[in-house]
């Protein structure tokens, strides 16, 4: 029979693997080039920003 944890530990685990998965790898890294061009737009004002998030959001 299992240990009381070991339930809790497969469960972890699922969600670790979940977390790499090539989905959530590329959800990452297109949030990650929305940060960047967030910062690279600042300058110029909040309406540029404003377009950077929308042109972003279609992907997420």
């Amino acid at each position: 029979m299992p240990h009381k944890g070991e339930k809790g530990k497969a469960s972890m685990f699922k969600r670790i693997r979940a977390y790499y998965s090539q989905e959530a790898t590329s959800r990452r890294a297109v949030e990650r080039e929305w940060r960047k061009q967030r910062e690279l737009a600042g300058p110029y004002g909040s309406s540029h920003v404003e377009e950077i998030d929308a042109i972003f959001s279609r992907h997420l």
